[in-house]
């Protein structure tokens, strides 16, 4: 008996362990998928089309479902979601269609409230509500001037899912569109001081 029960405990020792190993493979192949998400996020911001920029979303949105899915970060996922049907919405839209529009929004609420899991579920919503809305504008400076808060809502959520690459990564991100925002700020300064 006490062969049997010496056993059972290390079946059970074995199985968490076992578990645990499995769980950290599964972290660092999420972690794997962020940092080609990131990939393509910095790159939207390097394109001049508003094309190029939604494609380049549109295959960061599948590395992070890939990523979230990983972390079980079920409103960040289902944003990426959101985030890949709006893009494919938008894509070939060669007038503003509003009824595209209120479509990507409801699903986007319906999501919000179906993955709402406290207030810092909602920065993935809030990330991709003002995403969406800057694509919807014809003008792609809009986009960039956005891209501070909606990278800002992005880097609460990965520090909310503990996604150490997320955060090293959209801290990056965030810091780069500060860097650009300042660059344009002082060169329009400069600009307006020497007309003057």
């Amino acid at each position: 008996k006490l062969i049997q029960t010496r056993n059972s405990v290390l079946s059970t020792l074995f199985f968490f362990e076992n578990k645990r190993y499995i769980m950290e493979v599964i972290y660092i192949i999420s972690q794997i998928f962020v940092i080609i998400q990131y990939i393509f996020i910095i790159t939207t911001y390097q394109v001049k089309t508003k094309k190029q920029i939604i494609m380049f979303n549109t295959l960061s949105a599948v590395s992070a479902i890939l990523s979230f899915l990983c972390l079980k970060a079920y409103s960040g996922c289902m944003m990426s979601f959101v985030s890949i049907f709006r893009n494919f919405l938008f894509l070939n839209m060669k007038e503003k269609d509003k009824t595209k529009l209120v479509i990507v929004l409801a699903m986007l609420l319906i999501l919000t409230i179906f993955t709402y899991n406290g207030i810092l579920s909602l920065m993935p919503s809030i990330g991709t509500l003002l995403y969406t809305l800057s694509v919807w504008q014809d003008d792609t400076k809009i986009y960039k001037k956005y891209g501070i808060f909606i990278e800002l809502s992005w880097l609460i959520y990965f520090i909310y899912v503990k996604s150490i690459f997320g955060i090293i990564l959209e801290g990056i991100s965030f810091t780069h569109i500060i860097f650009l925002l300042v660059l344009v700020i002082i060169t329009q300064l400069s600009f307006s001081t020497f007309i003057e």
